[in-house]
């Protein structure tokens, strides 16, 4: 016999790790882009990723096929101001799918892009990580508040929906159960909300915009229609939404037209 064939067979144990989600830099320039310009400058920086990386599917938002990816997996770009004169201080990149080796490789190289006027945007990579490695509630400590977990959060920047009210024949609104009209701005963040898989929401209301500078920057001050690209949109009418919901959520929590480039971000709040 055997003289080993009573010990049983030892298995190899494979680690199993998870990608980073979550990329972070430091914005610097002689003249930093304001919050309410920050769809373009995340125009810019994904042109960058790009061609850095030559068509990564995780800043393509395509596979190695050309299909489009499911489930919103590639890189959101969130521009953040936590100054006190509204000017972007952060940019915060986060992908469902992670980023892989080549992915980081190409966020490490990325240090600046060509910004209004002739003005470069410099940018300094903070690290690589998941949510809790940056979010929180101090933005003088350099916290995210786009990464913050919370139970209550508020719109950064505009909400555009995707969908149009819809209308019966003779004009009248079309309404839901809960006495939403279909196709409304809240209705459609509510539809996105729980596509998103987030916990039950316990109230929704209006907010007219956000604070810059110690001053309230409406909404319509923003830009709100992207240079490149396309996108389902249902207006260029932006929309801002304080939303409460039944347990904590960890963020972000970017919605609707142009969220992959800093449009329908949200804050949590303490």
């Amino acid at each position: 016999n055997d003289l080993f064939s009573s010990f049983p067979t030892r298995k190899r144990q494979i680690k199993m790790t998870k990608l980073p989600h979550i990329a972070r830099y430091i914005v610097a320039s002689s003249v930093p882009p304001n919050l309410t310009e920050g769809l373009y400058l995340a125009e810019k920086v994904r042109s960058s990723l790009l061609k850095i990386s030559d068509g990564h599917p995780v800043f393509l938002g395509r596979n190695s096929e050309g299909s489009v990816g499911q489930g919103h997996q590639h890189t959101y770009i969130l521009p953040e101001a936590n100054g006190r004169d509204g000017r972007i201080t952060h940019i915060t990149l986060y992908a469902k799918m992670g980023f892989d080796r080549d992915a980081r490789y190409t966020l490490e190289r990325l240090h600046k892009v060509w910004g209004h006027e002739g003005h470069d945007v410099r940018l300094v990579l903070i690290g690589v990580g998941k949510s809790e490695d940056f979010g929180g509630m101090n933005k003088e400590a350099g916290q995210s508040q786009l990464l913050g977990t919370s139970q209550t959060w508020i719109s950064r920047t505009p909400f555009i929906p995707t969908r149009h009210p819809k209308t019966y024949n003779d004009g009248r609104a079309k309404y839901d159960a809960s006495q939403l009209q279909i196709g409304s701005p809240e209705h459609d963040l509510r539809r996105l909300l729980q596509e998103m898989e987030c916990p039950e929401v316990i109230q929704i209301e209006k907010v007219t915009g956000t604070e810059l500078g110690d001053r309230l920057t409406p909404w319509l001050k923003f830009q709100t229609q992207r240079k490149q690209g396309k996108g389902q949109r249902s207006s260029r009418r932006g929309f801002g939404f304080s939303i409460e919901f039944a347990e904590p959520w960890t963020g972000p929590l970017a919605l609707g037209y142009g969220a992959h480039y800093g449009l329908g971000a949200f804050e949590a709040l303490p």
